[in-house]
Parts: structure tokens; C-alpha cells; sequence
């Protein structure tokens, strides 16, 4: 179940609605027999330090490439 991204405004940031809001989806999703996997940018240590502290474990490091076409 694709979801995200997750973004919160710079006044309300520090206050652990991101990692709320990912930590009860997360769990409804795996209570629904979900497999879950999240991609995250690995040069942003707040949102991994979110995602560490609500269960979730690094698995891998991929990295994503776009392709678009020229008219």
C-alpha cells in the first residue's frame, strides 16, 4: 500500500506528528496483513531518527533514477 510522502510544516515540526501519524498507519496497515517497506532519503538523519524510533530498520540503500522525454 503505497503511501506519502510525509512532510510537515517547519512551525510544527519537532512535536512527533510525522512519526505518530507513520507509527499508527504502519501499524493499521500490518493489523490489515500488509508486508511494509518505507523509502526514505538516507541523507536525512531527522526523518531516519523518526523512523528508527517507531520500529522500522534499514534494510538496504537504493538509489533512484528518473528518466523523462524530450519533445
Amino acid at each position: 500500500a503505497p503511501t506519502g510522502p510525509v512532510y510537515t510544516p517547519p512551525i510544527e515540526r519537532r512535536r512527533g506528528y510525522a512519526g505518530a501519524l507513520t507509527a499508527t498507519l504502519s501499524n493499521e496497515l500490518r493489523n490489515g496483513g500488509a508486508k511494509l517497506m518505507l523509502y526514505t532519503d538516507a541523507g536525512n538523519p531527522t526523518s531516519n531518527g523518526v523512523y528508527q524510533k517507531i520500529g522500522y530498520v534499514k534494510l538496504a540503500e537504493n538509489e533512484r533514477v528518473s528518466f523523462v522525454q524530450q519533445l
